[in-house]
């Protein structure tokens, strides 16, 4: 019964994650509708209260929402964290990302990202109407486009706050259930693909947390794997525009793949040279 209560923990995160962004997106829906309701009765534009009006004026505010519950969600999973790790001697930023890791971030980050976008068009060509809804989903929420908003909530804030939350807090919780790294890492990446939240997104998400968790656990520092995740979102952003300027040809996919297997081939070898040069200097 004991055994079965740590299982059960292991889902905390996920669940207190939830929390947040629920409470978070009521509060911006409450203070919004009282805002804008004020606004429209003031200024006697009545046509300003229509529902089409007022979702078209909420669109524009989401991702400010979602910025608002990544910083509440940092506070709460950062003290969590810093609590967890209390009494452990922590590994220094400076003394995880050298030359040969940054370069490995990079080639894996824009490998993986490349892959991610092969999967969407294999997901495209089976359900092209499950693609168009995960498009507008992103679009709504302001995540399709580069602007300031959308690179604070996805390539800085989000990287941090999930690695926190599901390599450095879930994954720990997994192995004191008693589960192996293994066990553990596939457990936090699949509740890390549910934290998304829609299927298009939890599908590629799972296997991305894979290999942040098996960064995690090789350097024993949840840095890389902040890293990684963030070259993997920027690399989304600028991939999504590069994407629009190209031509509609079969052969783009076949460059997309060729450039997918160079980057991931040069990420995994420097990855292992990187790692095995650290192991043999602590030996």
């Amino acid at each position: 019964m004991k055994k079965a209560g740590r299982y059960v923990v292991i889902a905390l995160p996920l669940l207190l994650g939830f929390a947040v962004q629920i409470g978070c997106a009521l509060a911006g829906n409450i203070l919004y509708g009282f805002i804008y309701g004020i606004q429209a009765a003031v200024g006697g534009n009545e046509a300003a209260l229509t529902p089409e009006a007022i979702m078209e004026g909420y669109s524009g505010i989401i991702i400010y929402i979602l910025i608002v519950s990544q910083l509440a969600a940092l506070l709460v999973f950062g003290i969590w964290y810093k609590k967890q790790n209390k009494g452990k001697s922590s590994v220094k930023l400076t003394h995880i990302l050298g030359i040969k890791t940054i370069g490995w971030i990079v080639f894996l980050g824009i490998g993986l990202q490349f892959a991610t976008n092969i999967l969407l068009q294999l997901i495209n060509s089976i359900s092209p109407e499950t693609i168009q809804a995960f498009n507008d989903l992103m679009e709504s929420a302001g995540i399709g486009e580069i602007s300031a908003p959308a690179l604070v909530a996805t390539v800085i804030m989000a990287p941090v706050v999930e690695e926190i939350m599901f390599r450095g807090i879930t994954m720990n919780l997994a192995k004191k259930a008693g589960l192996s790294f293994v066990a553990a890492n596939v457990v936090q990446a699949v509740l890390f693909g549910v934290y998304h939240g829609n299927l298009v997104q939890g599908i590629y998400a799972t296997f991305l947390g894979l290999v942040l968790g098996y960064v995690t656990y090789r350097y024993g520092s949840v840095y890389p794997a902040v890293f990684l995740h963030l070259a993997y979102n920027l690399a989304a952003m600028l991939l999504g525009e590069i994407s629009e300027k190209l031509p509609d040809a079969w052969y783009i996919e076949i460059v997309f793949m060729a450039v997918m297997v160079l980057t991931l081939t040069i990420g995994v070898w420097i990855f292992k040279s990187e790692r095995k040069g650290a192991e043999d200097t602590a030996q």
